[in-house]
């Protein structure tokens, strides 16, 4: 695996950015030299006061503003749509953007599934046998497939991708499980709310499974998803993205253990259904999460912070860092002319 910062890559997730700024911000971060542009994909969020868009108009939005810059879902789940409508949408973008979509995939949260009557038993077996029929698919001009969930016979989609053999997917995998799926049928690991000490660790774990498996493992991009703030005071960066990374690690409560705090398991986002009252207490505990850990897992300060932070997780193997910014537009003139210059030969 290449362990250099060299082929870094750079991702910034614009799901906070209101729908009437899309184009403009779009192309604001196209320009910046940020290598990809990302957006959620949920029903509902924890917060239920919020606006939650749908995703894929918004994707179209950006690959309509852009030229360059790939565009990703962070993350969609295999629950909520049979695989032939997800690959018949995610050829559609994929040629409206000419070859630039990646699919960021996970197992889902119950929040988007169980309050709809949507079953959601076996997710993890769910996500492979979806990858599986996705690819299918867009590989094959007539698919039959005989899994446990879905069946196809002789199947065709008329919305083939530009990329080929498919295009690029993520997948979000914190078990061993999902692991497994993430290494037979994905070209990257996503994760989130990590030190690099702990990426390192899931890596290790990863390596032994491509092994098992006869897995390339340097052909996996290896993608880490945090918060990020740059500013010339770092007191002002942390003040900034505090709040966001301790929500952030509040609800992945295996991950918050690991570092070495008592989690509380009713806030697990891949398993509680939000009520009124669920965000005002999910800040609540993150208040108290300790600042360190905070500095373990986000990436802000001034540019030489940020750099230095970086430079900890390509030491340890990743090579595709997504930002979720404080305030988009406040971080592209240093992102632009300080950190990417750093790792750019």
């Amino acid at each position: 695996m290449n362990l250099g910062s060299g082929n870094l890559k750079f991702g910034l997730d614009l799901s906070g950015v209101d729908f009437e700024d899309l184009p403009r911000v779009a192309k604001s971060v196209e320009e910046a030299g940020f290598d990809s542009i990302w957006s959620s994909d949920h029903i509902v969020s924890a917060n239920l006061n919020r606006e939650y868009l749908n995703t894929w108009p918004r994707l179209t939005a950006y690959a309509m503003a852009t030229k360059k810059v790939r565009l990703g879902t962070i993350v969609t789940d295999p629950c909520r749509m049979h695989p032939a409508v997800l690959a018949q949408m995610i050829g559609t973008i994929d040629r409206i953007s000419n070859g630039r979509f990646i699919l960021g995939m996970g197992a889902g949260e119950i929040m988007n599934l169980k309050p709809y009557g949507i079953p959601y038993d076996h997710r993890v077996e769910r996500l492979r046998e979806s990858l599986q029929v996705m690819k299918g698919l867009w590989m094959q001009e007539f698919f039959s497939y005989q899994g446990r969930y879905f069946h196809l016979s002789s199947a065709h989609i008329q919305a083939f991708p530009v990329q080929k053999p498919h295009p690029t997917t993520f997948v979000s995998a914190l078990s061993p499980k999902s692991m497994r799926v993430m290494a037979s049928e994905a070209d990257g690991w996503l994760s989130l709310a990590s030190s690099p000490k702990m990426v390192k660790q899931n890596l290790a774990k990863i390596r032994e499974i491509c092994g098992r498996i006869n897995r390339n493992m340097s052909a996996l991009e290896v993608v880490f998803f945090t918060e990020f703030a740059v500013a010339e005071d770092y007191e002002e960066a942390e003040n900034a993205v505090k709040g966001s990374a301790r929500r952030t690690l509040a609800v992945w409560p295996k991950n918050l253990e690991r570092l070495g705090y008592q989690a509380r398991d009713e806030y697990d986002y891949s398993r509680m259904i939000p009520d009124e009252s669920s965000e005002s207490q999910i800040r609540e505990f993150a208040e108290s999460i300790p600042i360190e850990l905070v500095r373990d897992t986000a990436i802000y300060g001034t540019s030489q912070d940020c750099i230095n932070k970086i430079r900890e997780y390509c030491e340890v193997g990743v090579t595709y860092l997504i930002l979720r910014p404080a305030n988009v537009e406040k971080q592209l003139r240093p992102f632009k002319q300080e950190i990417k210059p750093s790792f750019t030969r």
